[in-house]
């Protein structure tokens, strides 16, 4: 089963304040809300994941059925909201979620050679005039800042070459800080030469620098001392979607 290294914490829809029924008894739907969260509402992998049977599963989804302390723990330890579940009241505010589009590397590195960090409005309208060619995503701030982000925001890239597979899967999400620029031995988004794409900066000796990738079948880009000024940076990888962590 794939599960999430670090799950997002849940924020629930909507909750049950003002409404004169006992909270409890909608246990059920916010159960069913976070179920089709966490796992598009897979009740087979849910079980596995909280290593309660179906059928016990199917029973708290029925109006009424409680599970015992020991199942709500399991529950809850797959990064639902205890107080959310029981009650329908949030621990997280709304306002603690935030969407940011995720761009392909090309719209990435075209927004932050301007000198744009994604957080006004002309980034959220995408690149010139167009929009991002990918999608949204929503995340919780909690989790960015325990993620390194508690001053500035993450950028999110869709991985659209296999030159850093297995570490960077294609068309995974790759989440990018735009702060740490100066290449070490990690991973950062770069343009040299007209191409654009995720590398690992390898030093080479003498002041030159190998543009590695960790795909054997994509040849490392060797540059110079000399050529290195030509080589843009423009963010070092710290996470990626699939659970790979770079922190």
């Amino acid at each position: 089963m794939k599960k999430n290294k670090a799950p997002i914490p849940f924020v629930g829809a909507g909750n049950d304040s003002g409404n004169t029924e006992n909270p409890l008894d909608s246990f059920h739907k916010r159960l069913d809300e976070w179920i089709g969260c966490y796992c598009n509402g897979d009740i087979s992998e849910f079980a596995e994941a909280t290593n309660l049977s179906v059928s016990s599963l199917r029973g708290y989804l029925r109006r009424g059925n409680l599970p015992n302390l020991p199942g709500f723990l399991a529950i809850c330890a797959t990064g639902a909201d205890p107080t959310y579940l029981l009650f329908g009241v949030r621990q997280q505010e709304p306002h603690d979620r935030t969407t940011k589009y995720v761009f392909t590397p090309e719209e990435a590195a075209a927004l932050l050679e301007r000198g744009n960090t994604l957080q006004t409005e002309r980034a959220e309208t995408g690149v010139g005039d167009a929009e991002p060619s990918i999608s949204k995503l929503s995340y919780s701030r909690q989790w960015a800042a325990t993620h390194g982000f508690d001053d500035h925001d993450p950028v999110f890239v869709s991985a659209k070459s296999g030159s850093m597979e297995p570490t960077i899967t294609r068309d995974s999400i790759v989440v990018l800080d735009p702060d740490d620029r100066t290449p070490d031995d990690r991973v950062y988004l770069i343009h040299y030469k007209g191409e654009t794409g995720f590398r690992r900066f390898i030093p080479a000796g003498a002041g030159a620098v190998t543009l590695a990738a960790d795909n054997p079948q994509y040849p490392g880009i060797e540059v110079s001392k000399d050529n290195r000024s030509k080589v843009r940076v423009y963010g070092r990888v710290r996470y990626v979607w699939n659970g790979v962590s770079f922190a």
